[in-house]
């Protein structure tokens, strides 16, 4: 499909990248590209596969998840990042909002 919306999954918790991914493929115009466990691996297979979407949990082990995104769009300009969170800190909120736009114009 010519406007397939390409996803990467980074979660650290194996059972919900399974139920987001399934339930992402289902979706006719949405392909589940890559599903990996921390941020670095994100990194790695964000530039494999060069997807659209990349919806990362905020909180895992290792590399930072903002770290990550900066470096994933500087490879791909095109990339979106979408930040997964249970948490409801303004930090969180900040540094999502920061690693997004660096310059700092929202």
């Amino acid at each position: 499909m010519a406007n397939t919306i390409s996803i990467l999954l980074a979660d650290d918790h194996a059972l919900l990248r399974g139920v987001l991914a399934q339930a992402l493929d289902r979706q006719p115009d949405m392909e589940v590209v890559g599903a990996v466990g921390n941020a670095q691996d994100a990194v790695e297979e964000a530039t494999k596969t060069c997807p659209s979407v990349v919806l990362m949990d905020i909180d895992m082990p290792g590399l930072s998840c903002f770290e990550a995104a900066k470096t994933i769009q500087a490879h791909s300009p095109d990339a979106r990042v979408i930040f997964l969170s249970a948490f409801y800190h303004d930090r969180y909120i900040e540094q999502a909002l920061w690693s997004q736009n660096p310059v700092g114009h929202f």
